[in-house]
């Protein structure tokens, strides 16, 4: 299941706006303000449609559509006492493997109402509603999820008081839609599946398909872990890194612990959804994750591989995320870019230098010099005005002494063999 576009208008601050999403990647950038979580908020509102059937049928509690919320009607202030609200309306088109046609859907909200219509939906809940009466067959379930950036902060719990990690009960595959559209993390929920699956291999050999698939999918985003393990003393999740030793899942960064809870939730949910797919459950359940400022807490090298991570540790799923970092954007290929502020870019951004990718994909106004940069500036100039003092002087002394600073300047650029080579050329014109 993926979503080819979506149609906005009047919802938050997208006054009206089409938008095209590539089958498997897409990262949404912009200045703040644009409305690039207001994008994601939207397409969240068509994932929940789908869902609707889920909760009416089977009362599965968690597994809740998206409202419309009044916050998120756009408002036309015409003075401090008269202010109108904008009829808003959303659609777009879906696309599943397992049927023929794609299906589109349109809600819209009635002015004076803060609900909006689903007559113009009725196929995209009918495929959900076809999809719960295959429950019991081996028909794949789509992954949804989104994170918003609650998701460090915001935890769901059962009770008010913070409880310890529990078994987890038999459940349904549904329970792979719990709270799948809601701001805050169920980081409980997949610590509870882990502690209960790895017990029960312990104490009754139960088959180690669906764990061994949750484990390649964390050892596959974090590269120097090689083995997780759940630590019943500790209550928690340990991670064994390259050195052999084992650490607490509570220990780390918060940008360690944003990408551990979000590959976690990932592959809980295409397990739970998919059980039948044993140890390729995370490898081949499709479906959309949003995913709102990705790079957030992420030290830049991680950034520059978030995205080649998530594709490779979830091929089939389509993913449209936010970024405010350069880093993130190098790492793509023009297709995958939703700019806000422009049009899409010519050239694939990861063929660009951090430099070139601020100014023309993220527009930022201006982009100071490294220091680096100034200092070769100023021997380059140097070491131009040395061949032009060169080519004048008829003294052979001064002459050697100038082709001797030469080589010593041209060594400083031994890391840049392009420019060294433009440098012997302007050389041999002497």
């Amino acid at each position: 299941m993926r979503i080819s576009n979506i149609h906005i208008e009047n919802f938050k601050g997208i006054e009206q706006g089409n938008f095209e999403f590539d089958p498997f990647f897409n990262v949404i950038i912009g200045e703040n303000g644009k409305g690039k979580s207001s994008i994601l908020d939207a397409v969240s509102i068509g994932m929940g449609t789908f869902l609707m059937n889920t909760t009416a049928y089977f009362g599965l509690k968690g597994a809740r559509s998206r409202p419309l919320l009044k916050g998120e009607i756009r408002k036309n202030v015409i003075s401090d006492d008269n202010i109108e609200y904008s009829n808003v309306i959303l659609s777009g088109v879906f696309c599943v493997e397992n049927i023929d046609e794609c299906i589109s859907w349109k809600r819209e909200q009635q002015i004076g109402s803060n609900n909006l219509t689903v007559r113009d939906a009725f196929q995209l809940k009918k495929y959900g509603k076809y999809l719960l009466e295959k429950l019991t067959t081996e028909q794949n379930l789509p992954l949804i999820a989104y994170h918003t950036t609650g998701r460090l902060w915001g935890q769901i719990y059962e009770k008010a008081k913070v409880k310890p990690i529990e078994y987890e009960r038999v459940g349904s595959r549904l329970d792979g839609y719990y709270a799948c559209l809601d701001p805050r993390s169920i980081e409980q929920k997949f610590l509870n599946w882990f502690k209960t699956y790895e017990d029960s291999i312990l104490k009754f050999n139960k088959d180690k398909a669906l764990y061994t698939a949750f484990k390649n999918a964390i050892t596959s985003m974090i590269s120097e872990w090689d083995d997780i393990h759940f630590h019943w003393g500790l209550d928690d999740l340990l991670g064994r890194n390259s050195e052999g030793k084992w650490i607490p899942f509570r220990d780390f960064s918060d940008g360690y612990k944003g990408i551990i809870s979000l590959t976690a939730d990932l592959a809980y949910r295409a397990i739970k959804l998919n059980p039948h797919l044993g140890e390729r459950a995370v490898l081949d359940t499709d479906g959309i994750v949003l995913i709102d400022e990705i790079d957030m807490h992420l030290h830049p090298n991680w950034q520059l591989n978030i995205v080649s991570d998530l594709k490779r540790t979830f091929p089939k799923v389509q993913f449209i995320v936010t970024t405010h970092s350069p880093f993130v954007v190098q790492s793509l290929r023009s297709e995958e870019v939703v700019n806000l502020d422009g049009n899409k870019p010519n050239e694939n951004p990861f063929t660009k230098s951090i430099e070139e990718i601020a100014k023309d994909e993220m527009e930022v106004s201006y982009v100071p010099r490294s220091a680096k940069f100034k200092e070769y500036q100023g021997i380059a100039e140097e070491y131009f005005d040395l061949i032009e003092q060169g080519k004048k002087s008829k003294d052979d002394v001064k002459t050697a002494e100038l082709k001797d600073k030469l080589d010593e300047l041209e060594l400083l650029f031994n890391d840049d063999p392009v420019y060294v080579a433009l440098m012997k050329a302007e050389r041999k014109s002497e």
